[in-house]
């Protein structure tokens, strides 16, 4: 009988499929069986259950070449997979379970938008709060990236359209953009700015600055043509409230002769010369008033109210 040695450590690979051979005695045909017996228990010195794996799911590991825990390990180590191990798509959003993947899984830098398909990244896609300040790269986020629907020009911004493409239009700033509308100030111009009206009801009036409600009116004069009307009243003066003074030519001495006249023999006095001079002073130089009458017209006036605009 040819039959191979299947004694000892023999494998698998040790067997001859020709044997036994069509002429060999059956008598050794009990030495055939127990050496395949050998060589099966070689082989497989693990298996002591079922193995139900097929032929297709045992190819699985063909190409192995060490222990498949071992890849395993190092398939799941920090920065094993990188893009360049990734085919083009191979990843799509059906095989990744939700909150499979979380930052702390991405290696800093690894993912870029040469990485980022087209409209790949939705609104529904991002977690509310998941992009921070912080998780933005400077001057990432450009006009060419928003959706605008039109083409700005300077001094324009960003505004909330309804019905636009994206949402934002470039606008321009009008007053009534942020000064409430029927907000009245004062210009010093000649005339209104755009997009205000002259108040022309107030004319010919002062302002007034009040510390309490603003808003009020008064007077009845106007401020061009005002309506004053005072008079000083009559006033005699006092000895006292004039200036000292004297008075000039005044007699201060006679002198006399007696002289009989008449047919009663009686002598009569008569002046034969006058001495003058000035007299006395008098007048104290005291002050003096006189009341008035009349009236002044106050001016018309608005009430206003100065404010700082808050921070």
């Amino acid at each position: 009988m040819a039959l191979e040695d299947l004694t000892g450590t023999k494998y698998i690979d040790d067997l001859n499929s020709s044997n036994p051979a069509a002429g060999d005695n059956v008598s050794e045909g009990d030495d055939h069986i127990r050496g395949i017996k050998n060589v099966l228990k070689t082989t497989f010195p693990n298996i002591d259950g079922a193995v139900n794996a097929t032929d297709t799911e045992l190819n699985y590991v063909d190409g192995v070449t060490s222990a498949v825990q071992t890849q395993f390990d190092a398939i799941t180590a920090n920065d094993w997979v990188t893009s360049a191990r990734i085919a083009d798509d191979a990843i799509t959003s059906a095989l990744i379970a939700d909150d499979a993947v979380v930052t702390a899984s991405i290696a800093d830098d690894a993912i870029t938008s040469a990485l980022i398909a087209d409209d790949a990244i939705t609104s529904a896609l991002i977690a509310d709060d998941a992009v921070v300040q912080a998780a933005i790269a400077d001057e990432a986020v450009d006009e060419a990236r928003l959706q605008v629907s039109n083409a700005g020009s300077n001094g324009q911004f960003l505004s909330k359209q309804s019905g636009d493409d994206g949402g934002l239009t470039w606008a321009t700033v009008s007053s009534e953009d942020y000064i409430p509308d029927g907000s009245v100030m004062a210009f010093f111009q000649a005339s209104a700015p755009t997009g205000w009206t002259q108040v022309t009801t107030q004319n010919d009036k002062m302002l007034r600055v009040v510390s309490g409600t603003g808003g009020g009116t008064g007077g009845s004069a106007a401020v061009s043509s005002p309506a004053h009307n005072i008079a000083a009243a009559a006033h005699t003066l006092a000895t006292s409230e004039m200036p000292a003074h004297t008075h000039g030519s005044v007699g201060t001495s006679l002198g006399t002769s007696s002289i009989r006249a008449g047919g009663n023999g009686n002598w009569y006095s008569l002046g034969t010369s006058l001495s003058t001079g000035s007299s006395g002073s008098t007048g104290g130089g005291g002050s003096h008033s006189h009341n008035t009458s009349g009236s002044i017209t106050t001016p018309q006036y608005i009430d206003v109210i100065i404010c700082s605009k808050d921070a």
